[in-house]
Order: C-alpha cells, then sequence, then structure tokens
C-alpha cells in the first residue's frame, strides 16, 4: 500500500491522469490487481466513482515441468539405499508448482522400493526438487529391474520433455 498525491487538476478542467508503471520481474505469476482509492479532494468534492481497479496481466510463459533421474547401481543385500529423480521447472515461478507423478516398470513398490509421495511440490522461488526413491536390498537373483516414474499432471504449470525418468536397480545377487 503506498499513498501518492496526485497532480492538481489544472482550474477549469473535471480531471487529472497518473500513470501506474508495471515492473517485469521475469517470474511466472497470478494476474495481479491494483486498487486505487480517492481518499481526499481539496477545492473541490469527491464524487463516484472514487475507486478504480487496475489488472496487471503476466506476461511470462507459464513453466514447463521436466524429470531427471540419477544413474543407480547394485541394490545392496540388505536394509535400503536411496537414489532420487528431480524434478525441475524451466523459469521460476512466484505460486507453489503441484506435481503428480505416476510409477511403473519392472520393480515393485514395497518390496524393491519405496516412493514416500507421488504428488510433489515446487515451492514458489524454487526451480528444482528432489523426490526420494528408497530402493530395498535382497538377497534373491533376479533380472535387473526399472522403477519409471512420468509426470503424470502439474498444477501452475505444464508437463515438459523429458516427462519420464528410469531408475535401473542392478542385481547383485549371485546365482
Amino acid at each position: 500500500n503506498q499513498d501518492r498525491n496526485l497532480p492538481d487538476a489544472t482550474p477549469g478542467n473535471t480531471s487529472t491522469t497518473t500513470t501506474l508503471t508495471a515492473v517485469n520481474n521475469n517470474l511466472f505469476e497470478l494476474d495481479e490487481a491494483v486498487v486505487i482509492d480517492i481518499a481526499t479532494v481539496t477545492k473541490g468534492t469527491k464524487g463516484p466513482p472514487s475507486q478504480q481497479t487496475v489488472t496487471i496481466r503476466d506476461d511470462e510463459a507459464t513453466p514447463s515441468v521436466t524429470i531427471s533421474a540419477l544413474v543407480f547401481g547394485a541394490e545392496g543385500n540388505a536394509g535400503t539405499t536411496n537414489t532420487s529423480v528431480t524434478l525441475t521447472l524451466s523459469s521460476v515461478s512466484d505460486i507453489d508448482t503441484m506435481v503428480t507423478l505416476t510409477k511403473g516398470g519392472t520393480a515393485k513398490d514395497g518390496s524393491d522400493y519405496t516412493l514416500a509421495t507421488t504428488t510433489v511440490l515446487i515451492p514458489a522461488g524454487s526451480q528444482s526438487v528432489p523426490v526420494t526413491l528408497s530402493v530395498i536390498g535382497d538377497l534373491f537373483n533376479e533380472d535387473n529391474e526399472t522403477i519409471v516414474i512420468t509426470i503424470g499432471a502439474v498444477t501452475n504449470g505444464v508437463i515438459g520433455s523429458p516427462s519420464q525418468a528410469t531408475v535401473t536397480i542392478d542385481d547383485d545377487d549371485a546365482i
């Protein structure tokens, strides 16, 4: 909120003007409203309308979300080993971005790995976030397995490319 004194109207004129300049901040954001109120008038009376709303339309493109995976090696024989995929925005956003993930591949969630959540928040002001996958070690001789994570939906953004990442779990158990 800022108070501004407008210049006096020239005698005989019934109006005056002022200029609002929007500042480009290079952030994707929702449209914003500026409300201008006439608070007091000297040498005259305030009449309707005494308030005007101006909408500042955002001119930045909607950011896209992409996904990438780290290279993962052997699963181990016990416990868990963490790896991650990373969700990245094409540009910083001034509003939270929500990403819904789907999972697939040959590895089974719960017995080969765990993924804590399939709904991920990229907070306003951040450009990327890691999503942790916990790979579960075992003693079973099996083929290498894959975890395929796909961006299913995005709120306050769009799905970019690549939209899918694959993590390969190398089996390290003897035959």
